[in-house]
């Protein structure tokens, strides 16, 4: 486990640091005030009001709004109640050969590895490591910090992930990753014979 201490020179500072995430302001509000956040004994709900965290603009915004159109004059339908469901074979079509087609394949959990490289972190590290490339596969987690995200330290961190899994005896075949990646990383894996 590492430990890290960080002077915060103000309130308005170390509301910004403990964001948690950036969750919606009121959810945080509500979380000092059920006393969930013991860890932070300074973080109070007036300080909060005060110093409202500031975060990129995402869509949490809308998190505080109710959501409309809840009540239906429909009956929902229980999935799980065969008797009040509609008799399936009425409703399956003829295959349409004029449509495109769908591949699908089965890809076993043991050979399969996810991997995402985070966003920078405000705060540079004492080796300055300012990412994060984390890995999972079968359960398994492992981290590798990162510099830059330079294409040759992003895949010299994927390596280093896949020594990680290979010493546990998970050699994955299979590569899942976000729609950020990096074309020299994709042809490594490829190479390795990793599919994407």
């Amino acid at each position: 486990m590492a430990n890290a201490t960080h002077a915060l020179p103000n309130d308005a500072a170390f509301i910004q640091y403990a964001a948690l995430g950036s969750p919606a302001i009121s959810t945080l509000t509500q979380a000092v005030r059920r006393g969930y956040l013991h860890s932070y004994p300074c973080l109070t709900s007036a300080m909060l009001a005060t110093h409202p965290p500031l975060s990129m603009a995402t869509a949490k915004g809308h998190l505080d709004q109710h959501r409309q159109g809840l009540q239906s004059t429909h009956t929902p339908i229980d999935m799980f109640d065969i008797d009040n469901t509609p008799d399936m074979a009425a409703t399956i079509s003829p295959p349409d050969h004029t449509a495109s087609s769908a591949y699908t394949r089965i890809i076993l959990a043991s050979t399969t590895l996810h991997s995402d490289l985070t966003g920078r972190f405000p705060v540079t590290s004492h080796i300055g490591a300012q990412y994060i490339f984390v890995s999972v596969s079968d359960g398994y987690i492992h981290v590798e910090l990162m510099k830059t995200r330079h294409h040759q330290e992003y895949i010299a961190a994927y390596k280093r992930a896949l020594n990680f899994f290979g010493r546990l005896g998970r050699c994955p075949s299979f590569q899942r990753l976000d729609n950020e990646t990096s074309a020299p990383l994709e042809a490594f894996a490829l190479a390795n014979n990793i599919d994407i």
